[in-house]
């Protein structure tokens, strides 16, 4: 196919897509591609990009899904150890005692993320090994 087998709408497209003067009909629109330095090389081109750019939203939310609702099972349902790094003698929050003699908490990373977002100095998160070498 070539532009001169284009309707005059789709010609006025296509200068609006390169920016390229309409004219009054289909012989000056082609004439401005032409002086322009429009082919029909570089219109397929630039078809062929945008379609493979273009995204069906649904798509983008149904490959997605399956990862959001993994993250949200992991943050909600999975567990952490939670360590006192203040020099406090003892703090209770949320239903926890830490002591410097029992500065480990096993609870829920959403509980842990909570008591981080109120006291960012005084907890962080542990490692398993560092309880477990602190407790042998």
């Amino acid at each position: 196919m070539s532009f001169e087998k284009m309707r005059v709408e789709e010609l006025k497209d296509i200068c609006e897509y390169f920016a390229v003067d309409q004219g009054k009909n289909k012989t000056e629109t082609l004439k401005n591609l032409e002086e322009s330095g429009v082919t029909w090389d570089q219109w397929v081109k630039f078809q062929k990009m945008e379609e493979e750019t273009k995204h069906d939203p649904e798509d983008i939310f149904d490959e997605n899904k399956e990862k959001l609702e993994a993250s949200e099972k992991f943050t909600t349902q999975s567990n952490v150890i939670l360590k006192l790094v203040s020099k406090n003698f003892s703090f209770q929050v949320l239903g926890y005692t830490f002591t410097q003699k029992n500065p480990f908490v096993v609870m829920s990373a959403q509980k842990a993320q909570d008591i981080i977002d109120f006291y960012p100095e005084s907890f962080r998160i542990a490692t398993p090994r560092e309880a477990e070498q602190f407790y042998s």
